[in-house]
């Protein structure tokens, strides 16, 4: 259920530090659907809101050694959570936020997060949203198009993270694996997977 999910969100973000939004309460509402409290860094922006205004970081040694820090720092969150158990799934630049402050770099939320079928006896995930879960997508994985949720690995995080690292240092974001797997198969394969991704984010 949602509510079990998000109760499982807060205590992963309350264990890890270097995610900012938390999840404070999450209850049930008689018209069947949930009610969940957060709580927000406020004094921290998105790594997307730097990448606009330098629209990439490899542009001279400066801000490659900022670029370095960010995603060293990065790794050693994703180290933490995949030691949980833990899949991001949406480690993306709108979803990684910096705060100039204080200099700390953290994951924004964990929401669309997801727990390895290995670490619990029934996984628990929500689908993603709809604006995400997109063919054009660069961020979605080879196995999104191929695996059920159920068998969804590390994998996914260490694809995004490769496809992010690219996007930071270049500005250059590739065509998606979707976009391209579109091309190489016949009409009936293509039914097939527009058919699973579309029953994959309805559950």
């Amino acid at each position: 259920s949602v509510q079990n999910h998000f109760e499982m969100i807060k205590k992963v973000s309350a264990a890890t530090k270097k995610i900012t939004s938390e999840v404070y309460a999450v209850s049930e509402c008689l018209d069947d659907t949930s009610m969940v409290v957060i709580t927000e860094d406020s004094k921290a922006l998105p790594l997307s809101h730097y990448l606009n205004i330098h629209s990439f970081l490899g542009a001279n040694s400066r801000l490659i050694l900022a670029a370095r820090s960010i995603l060293s720092r990065i790794l050693s969150t994703l180290y933490q959570l995949h030691k949980s158990g833990i899949i991001v799934r949406t480690l993306i630049p709108d979803n990684i936020l910096l705060n100039a402050q204080n200099g700390t770099v953290s994951i924004g939320n964990v929401f669309d997060c997801q727990q390895l079928a290995s670490s619990v006896s029934r996984s628990i995930y929500l689908p993603f949203p709809n604006h995400f879960a997109q063919v054009s997508n660069p961020f979605l994985p080879p196995e999104y198009f191929h695996e059920p949720p159920r068998k969804w690995t590390t994998a996914f995080d260490v694809w995004q993270f490769g496809i992010l690292l690219l996007y930071l240092l270049t500005g250059f974001l590739p065509k998606s694996y979707g976009s391209e797997l579109l091309k190489h198969i016949d009409e009936e394969q293509k039914l097939k997977i527009k058919r699973e991704t579309i029953n994959q984010n309805s559950i």
